[in-house]
């Protein structure tokens, strides 16, 4: 986990120039947390964890889209406000964040449909669908660095680099 945990602050950095600041340690938290379970295994725990990823990235990109600071409103609303047609959104090119709303969605119906979050005695987590999570919330975070990083270009480059790399 050095790499990510060793570029912590500048990851929350990145995230956080023109952004609510705890939202933005929330999202690194929950990043750095699910990459952690994951290596240990814990399957059911990273695919658990993903939900919370994408809340606080809902409501980071909601922020950045309406200007409104919102740290409870919901993963549905954020994204639906999003994904709104005749409203003037901030986040520009659009579809940079339709592409990251629905790989946002992908993740949480995946981890609630296959029943992660309540106890099932039809499904076991396992490698793959941990795998499919942690994979959508790099990438989700690396296009988070991307479309709305405040660091110099190279050096977003370096830090998705290193989150891709990251196993």
């Amino acid at each position: 986990t050095s790499v990510v945990l060793g570029e912590r602050q500048q990851l929350v950095d990145a995230c956080s120039p023109s952004l609510d600041a705890l939202l933005a340690n929330q999202l690194v938290d929950e990043f750095v947390s699910m990459e952690q379970r994951f290596i240990q295994r814990d399957w059911g725990i990273a695919e658990l964890d993903g939900a919370k990823f994408c809340e606080v990235l809902a409501r980071l990109l909601y922020q950045a889209d309406a200007g409104t600071v919102s740290r409870s409103r919901s993963f549905g609303d954020c994204l639906s406000y999003l994904e709104r047609d005749g409203v003037a959104h901030a986040l520009v090119p659009r579809h940079d964040a339709l592409h990251i709303c629905k790989s946002l969605r992908l993740v949480y119906k995946f981890r609630n449909q296959r029943g992660v979050a309540h106890i099932s005695p039809n499904y076991t987590p396992s490698h793959m669908d941990a795998r499919l999570v942690i994979e959508v919330v790099r990438w989700c975070m690396a296009e988070r660095l991307r479309v709305l990083g405040q660091a110099e270009p190279e050096a977003t480059a370096k830090m998705i680099r290193e989150l891709l790399q990251f196993d």
